[in-house]
């Protein structure tokens, strides 16, 4: 239980980091999707389940290549994508992510009608998608 509220707060931080880096300067850094990667791969590697997180990043990356392919993502945007679904792998969590992603791009082409840029929507998912988890 410790390890998935740990994992949990490691995400949110990262997120976080990531938003506020992308408000400010409009860009991700290359270390944040990378860390995911190396936080969803001590996870798999521990649980033996590398094969779900593979799956997970494979799923994640298509729905991020496609996304960045219609510019509703940027590429950092995407390789964060891809990152998170490698944490939580092929699990109906990932799923509820996925919905949240799509719910918050349908927020996003509606904001961007009235100019609201820089909103973090990765964090604002992943608070939506731990809160219908926890719930």
């Amino acid at each position: 239980m410790i390890s998935f509220w740990l994992e949990i707060g490691i995400v949110l931080v990262i997120l976080l980091v990531a938003s506020i880096g992308d408000i400010r300067k409009g860009v991700i850094q290359h270390w944040q999707p990378a860390f995911l990667m190396g936080v969803g791969l001590v996870k798999h590697s521990v649980n033996h389940t590398l094969a779900v997180g593979l799956a997970g990043a494979g799923v994640a990356f298509l729905i991020g290549f496609l996304l960045w392919q219609v510019k509703a993502f940027g590429a950092g945007d995407s390789k964060i994508l891809i990152g998170l679904g490698f944490v939580f792998g092929f699990t109906p969590a990932l799923n509820t992510f996925l919905l949240c992603i799509g719910a918050s791009m349908i927020l996003a082409s509606l904001l961007r009608k009235y100019n609201a840029a820089g909103i973090p929507y990765f964090f604002v998912s992943t608070i939506i998608t731990y809160g219908f988890m926890i719930v």
